[in-house]
């Protein structure tokens, strides 16, 4: 698969001795995670497992000091981590703003485990027994491709949790119209084929298509009511440092590329459309802005519903109305 990614020439593999036949490949990507990457890190090397695993740890050329911890951890374990130094001019940009996307692709095409399991540099496990778990269950149950959990939230203030209190299961239909999994908890069969991985150079985000991509055929999502790991909020973040507008502008972008990616759910799609351009309306207080709000929804949903229930009514017909009664 290495042929979808240019510039591979410009990454530095560091010297490892890590197994060549691991069950599970854990890929971490960093970048300017000086504060969190020794957590994630200690995380992962603490699990216990009676497979092989190995950890792909990419790292993007930050400037406070990550490398250097990465380094640092690559020379302790060579037995479990493949360090990957990457370098910025292979960054790929997705709405002219840099992403961690071809750190993310490169991991994933070099992931030479039966299961993949993703977990961000700046969050953290805090089961040991997480991957035996996950994958005595994808053993087990061959009808799902992926499995995920809960997870705790760490706003910097203290750690709260984010948990349902029963299992669930998800298809591609709930699937497609909001990202289901805490990536932060997923793991994942290697079976990705490389039109897929060359698809999502092109979203916003990595994970919710890729989950979408896996499950498409049938598949489905397993979610534990365990709580598996930490996701840290901070200003930082690919998603949590985006503004409320903005977020809703790159979830309706990413169903847009979904519903042509991955066709026979465009009703849903549109109905999801519609939902999240409501929320953009709701939000805003300028009629001008909800004009526009309102014209861009009918662009990328291509229904007069949010122009006719929103606007029209709320701002002609109603008041109107509201006048005549009035009057009488």
């Amino acid at each position: 698969m290495d042929n979808i990614l240019t510039g591979q020439e410009l990454i530095e593999i560091y010297p490892t001795n890590v197994t060549e036949t691991p069950m599970v490949s854990v890929i971490v990507q960093t970048y300017n995670h000086a504060l969190y990457i020794r957590e994630c890190l200690d995380g992962i090397l603490m699990q216990k497992t009676d497979f092989e695993y190995e950890i792909l740890l990419g790292e993007d050329d930050s400037k406070d000091g990550t490398r250097e911890i990465c380094i640092e951890y690559a020379n302790k374990y060579p037995d479990k981590i493949r360090l990957f130094l990457h370098d910025r001019r292979n960054v790929i940009y997705v709405d002219d703003k840099p992403t961690g996307r071809y750190n993310f692709l490169y991991n994933l095409t070099h992931a030479k485990g039966k299961y993949i399991a993703i977990c961000e540099g700046d969050d953290y496990w805090i089961d040991e027994l997480k991957l035996k778990k996950q994958v005595r269950f994808l053993e087990m149950h061959k009808d799902f491709n992926i499995h995920c959990s809960n997870f705790h939230v760490d706003h910097g203030t203290g750690i709260f949790s984010n948990n349902h209190n029963e299992s669930k299961e998800y298809t591609i239909n709930e699937q497609i119209t909001y990202n289901r999994v805490g990536t932060l908890t997923a793991i994942f069969r290697n079976n990705l084929l490389i039109d897929e991985l060359r698809k999502l150079q092109k979203y916003k985000y990595g994970d919710w298509p890729l989950f979408c991509f896996l499950i498409k055929d049938k598949s489905k999502i397993y979610k534990s009511q365990e709580s598996f790991a930490v996701y840290h909020q901070h200003n930082q973040g690919a998603y949590s440092g985006e503004n409320y507008t903005n977020k809703l502008i790159s979830d309706v972008k990413c169903l847009r590329l979904l519903s042509k990616d991955i066709p026979g759910h465009e009703n849903s799609v549109k109905m999801r459309m519609i939902s999240l351009f409501s929320e953009l309306y709701n939000s805003e207080t300028s009629i001008i802005s909800k004009v526009k709000i309102c014209f861009i929804a009918f662009f990328y949903s291509f229904s007069l519903n949010l122009i006719v229930n929103k606007f029209f009514l709320t701002h002609f017909l109603l008041p109107s109305t509201y006048k005549r009664i009035k009057r009488k």
